[in-house]
């Protein structure tokens, strides 16, 4: 039987507080939001000599993106297989909704936030379409997921934003982990997640799952089928998947926590809607962290949040059920609190701004005087009539 080697943090040890599944509480939140103020902005974090790169995922990362701008070219070039390249890309794309549904409604908002419970059929369905997109097995990324809502950018956090955009995106993965992660994460209880068999069974057998879901049928289907060649097929279907499914992914850590709105609380992650309509409604960001276990991930449930329609289905047909929300009137006092709190912010920057305004005319008044002062000082020097004077010093 194959096994998959965690990361080295020792046995978790449960909270003794009282939280939520996802070990957070409303004082936590405030702690973290405090400390959010409180850090640097960006900073460089350095242990050893070689800045803890992990140089295998560099070579691993450098090399798909390589190949990933090359599928473009060898997709839409080879005009000698165009039939064959097209209907290859019409199979990775209808991969597409499976492969997005597991990953934000199984591995994350099912098995990482438990906001909602569901069926045996549904979970193996969740965990092929995760074991299809690559991203290492569930414990470990409900775990992680778990500990960056716990400590949101801050050094416990994975992908820690106040660390730069690019270690946010996608840096992370190429670094040790922080010392204040691994210590961080061994206060939380993780057993709830290999208590799951469908949890369990991936994880024991990732490997081999890996191989035959995510390598061996994508890539395998459109050679046997219609014929695509070799290197084609795996171009497409395994490199360019794997590719741009990450980036959707890092986006969610990365832009949905910088650029946007903050509507419910102030805190680093934020509302990007651009974030939510590639990543099937997980840029509601600044709504997500304010409330992980609702279900839905959003306010809105608009087109753009396909996953919480996936799950409403599933639940129609029985196969979703205890679907946990959040009551409109505690959305409705955040909004406002939050709200006034932004205007008294945007007050404040008024103030500032109008105050800076006022110091800029004032030097600009003061250095125009001094170049007049100087000017007219040098002319009268220049200019003035010469003075005479006597033999006994007595102006003429």
């Amino acid at each position: 039987m194959v096994s998959v080697k965690f990361h080295p943090i020792p046995k978790c040890v449960p909270v003794k507080k009282v939280c939520d599944d996802d070990g957070l509480t409303e004082s936590d939140q405030e702690t973290s939001s405090k400390s959010i103020k409180s850090e640097k902005p960006f900073y460089y974090y350095i242990r050893n000599g070689d800045f803890d790169i992990v140089w295998t995922n560099v070579a691993v990362f450098l090399t798909g993106h390589i190949l990933f701008f090359y599928t473009y070219y060898y997709a839409f070039y080879e005009f000698d297989n165009r039939t064959k390249h097209l209907a290859t890309i019409l199979w990775v794309n209808a991969l597409t909704p499976w492969l997005g549904t597991s990953l934000t409604g199984g591995a994350h908002r099912l098995w990482a936030h438990r906001s909602y419970e569901a069926s045996l059929p549904l979970k193996i369905f969740y965990m092929l379409g995760f074991t299809v997109i690559g991203q290492n097995c569930l414990y470990i990324w409900a775990r992680d997921h778990r500990v960056h809502h716990k400590w949101s950018d801050t050094d416990g956090d994975p992908h820690n934003t106040k660390r730069g955009f690019f270690f946010a995106h996608c840096g992370w993965l190429m670094r040790k982990k922080h010392p204040e992660m691994i210590e961080k994460a061994k206060t939380l209880d993780f057993s709830d997640l290999m208590k799951d068999p469908v949890v369990r069974f991936n994880t024991e057998h990732y490997w081999i799952l890996y191989f035959i879901f995510s390598f061996l049928l994508p890539v395998g289907i459109p050679i046997y089928c219609w014929g695509e060649e070799y290197f084609a097929s795996f171009l497409m279907c395994f490199v360019f998947r794997y590719i741009g499914t990450l980036h959707v992914t890092w986006f969610v850590n990365s832009a949905a926590h910088m650029f946007g709105e903050k509507p419910y609380k102030e805190i680093e992650p934020v509302e990007n809607m651009w974030v939510s309509l590639i990543g099937y409604g997980e840029g509601y960001h600044n709504y997500h962290h304010s409330y992980p276990n609702d279900y839905q991930a959003s306010e809105h449930s608009h087109g753009f949040n396909l996953t919480k329609h996936f799950i409403d289905l599933m639940a129609k047909l029985g196969l979703a059920y205890n679907l946990r929300t959040t009551s409109d009137t505690t959305v409705e006092l955040c909004k406002q609190r939050q709200m006034k709190i932004n205007n008294e912010t945007d007050d404040m920057l008024k103030q500032k701004s109008s105050k800076a305004k006022f110091n800029s005319y004032k030097m600009i008044a003061l250095f125009s005087l001094w170049c007049y002062y100087y000017s007219y000082a040098s002319f009268n020097e220049r200019f003035a009539e010469p003075q005479r004077f006597q033999a006994n010093g007595v102006i003429a």
